[in-house]
């Protein structure tokens, strides 16, 4: 049973609301021009009865157990679920959101405790399924594929050099390898070049969430961190974290009011998300983040200029600004220093954990553990027990030097591929870049958000060459030609 309804509910509700409009959106899209989702011999009175049945059923199980302080909630659930069920690229997204939104971090319901398992196994049978039906017994595979199992089973490996391996293990389990396997269901449901945008919107919507639930906290209730920063709720509660997945996110959502809006429009709607996120950035008082932020104006600024002298230029003024933004940023001078200096310490302490242990590192999720041992006890003020603050020096110091190799090589293969497809979509090297900088001074590695981002760039991929576009006009024209044919029983 759901016990309140406060703020961070509501805002749940409403992204819930608008993640099943922009997934609305989609079906009906697929349905006018007839890209079907595998069951082209079932008629359409029996498809919506079908359809009606698991919403009526699932919105009766939701009220069972939150009654009607749930009833909302449970019916925009239920109708997620079942597009789940119907193609694998709304249960991936729908799962993508929930690992992001989080609300059993925030929903006093005992049902939710349990959503992480349940959206997997759901995510997992619906591609199943979809593969059986489609008759594709194959995955799909490139070069960032082979260096993510590479570093997913190396990092495995790396667990039994740790101080209790049954507990890393545990761990390695329940944290890293869920994002190693939404990284690959990404990679392998994604048949069609708009079979992406779902999860984009998916990934958007949640983070969008986080963005008013982190305003609503800080700015309207005054509720914030330490050197009144902003704050959010659940895993993303620190400034640095929410001001970084901030970053993510802008890119996808400036691409989403890309096409088919007129220039007017756009520029107020362009206007309207870059100042909320702006404000937000520069309110967690995160250097780190405000420099990914610039980083994405800069790229932005060199892939639409033509001219040499164009783009030194307005690289050279872009990062004068920036820097003059970064020295601007209002924290107390002995906090800054205090942080820089913490930052150097465990930089210091990864870099020799990876010298000194150079194949296997000292094992998955052990810097902490490893940290007092490697500094000679002088840790810094903030305790012991802390991580590396470093997405690429961590699997330096956790993995050795295979591991690290391997994981620089993802994102290095990933930046070729988003610049293979930068005018395409311009989003993807934005976003890599932007992030890519935010998190060189957090430790994201194990966390859902850069795989995420990695799996919708090597997803993409394939759909950048001729021979990929003409198999996919192909398929259009077998399909429709089959459909034409009375393969609908409408």
């Amino acid at each position: 049973m759901i016990i309140q309804h406060d703020y961070v509910f509501v805002i749940h509700l409403f992204a819930v609301a608008l993640l099943s409009a922009a997934f609305s959106y989609y079906f009906c899209k697929d349905a006018i021009i007839n890209h079907s989702v595998g069951y082209l011999r079932v008629s359409f009175g029996l498809k919506a009865a079908v359809f009606c049945t698991f919403i009526i059923g699932l919105s009766g199980y939701f009220f069972i157990h939150w009654s009607w302080s749930g009833l909302i909630l449970g019916i925009f659930l239920s109708f997620l679920i079942t597009l789940s069920l119907i193609h694998p690229k709304y249960a991936i997204s729908f799962f993508t959101f929930m690992m992001i939104s989080r609300p059993w971090e925030f929903v006093e319901a005992e049902l939710f405790s349990s959503f992480p398992r349940d959206f997997f196994y759901i995510c997992a049978l619906s591609f199943i399924a979809h593969s059986l039906i489609q008759k594709k017994f194959y995955f799909r595979w490139n070069l960032a594929c082979t260096f993510t199992l590479g570093y997913a089973v190396w990092s495995f490996f790396s667990v039994f050099v740790t101080v209790n391996p049954n507990y890393f293990l545990y761990e390695y389990m329940e944290v890293f390898s869920k994002g190693i396997i939404i990284y690959f269901l990404i990679v392998n449901i994604v048949d069609r070049e708009d079979y992406i945008y779902p999860i984009q919107v998916a990934l958007v919507t949640a983070i969008l969430e986080k963005a008013v639930t982190s305003f609503y906290k800080s700015v309207v209730l005054g509720i914030t961190a330490d050197g009144d920063r902003l704050t959010s709720v659940g895993i993303l509660e620190n400034s640095n974290d929410i001001a970084a997945i901030l970053i993510l996110s802008v890119p996808f959502l400036l691409a989403r009011f890309r096409k088919g809006i007129s220039t007017p429009l756009k520029v107020i709607i362009y206007s309207l998300i870059l100042t909320l996120y702006s404000y937000l950035i520069w309110e967690s008082k995160s250097r780190g983040a405000i420099l990914g932020f610039g980083v994405l104006f800069i790229v932005w600024i060199f892939i639409n200029l033509k001219s040499l002298k164009q783009i030194i230029t307005t690289s050279v003024i872009g990062l004068a600004i920036l820097l003059g933004l970064i020295l601007s940023v209002q924290r107390d001078s002995g906090d800054i220093n205090e942080s820089t200096n913490n930052r150097i310490t465990y930089w210091k302490a990864g870099m020799k954990m990876g010298l000194k242990n150079p194949i296997l590192g000292v094992g998955y999720s052990n810097f902490q553990m490893k940290l007092f041992e490697y500094t000679d006890g002088h840790v810094g003020s903030e305790g012991r027990y802390k991580t590396v603050h470093s997405n690429w020096i961590l699997p330096w110091a956790e993995s050795g030097i295979p591991g690290f190799i391997l994981y620089m090589s993802i994102w290095i293969t990933c930046l070729f591929y988003s610049w293979r497809l930068r005018f395409a979509h311009p989003e993807f090297i934005m976003a890599l870049a932007s992030y890519g900088v935010a998190i060189t001074f957090l430790t994201h590695t194990y966390m859902l958000y850069p795989w995420i981002l990695l799996a919708i760039i090597t997803s993409s991929i394939k759909f950048n060459s001729s021979n990929a576009r003409n198999h996919l006009l192909s398929e259009e024209r077998s399909q429709s030609s089959s459909l034409l044919k009375g393969a609908w029983n409408v």
